[in-house]
């Protein structure tokens, strides 16, 4: 495995905290629910920002490290 891949790896393994994830639950939650706070509601969408980026991160390292499922 050469240096680039270990690093794409490397983007795999990042994740939020286990305090990030409940307060991610309890703001989900509360906006199911449309009693979020306007403060909420700015860290929730802060999260869910977050998240998406985080995800297209994941998606172009899974891509760098295997291209050919890219033409699946």
């Amino acid at each position: 495995m050469n240096s680039r891949a270990i690093d794409e790896g490397l983007f795999l393994e990042i994740r939020f905290a286990d305090a990030d994830q409940v307060r991610m639950g309890e703001l989900a939650v509360k906006s199911n629910q449309g009693t979020l706070t306007p403060q909420e509601a700015e860290e929730h969408d802060g999260y869910i920002a977050a998240t998406d980026l985080l995800s297209l991160w994941h998606s172009k390292a899974r891509l760098a490290l295997n291209p050919h499922s890219a033409a699946a």
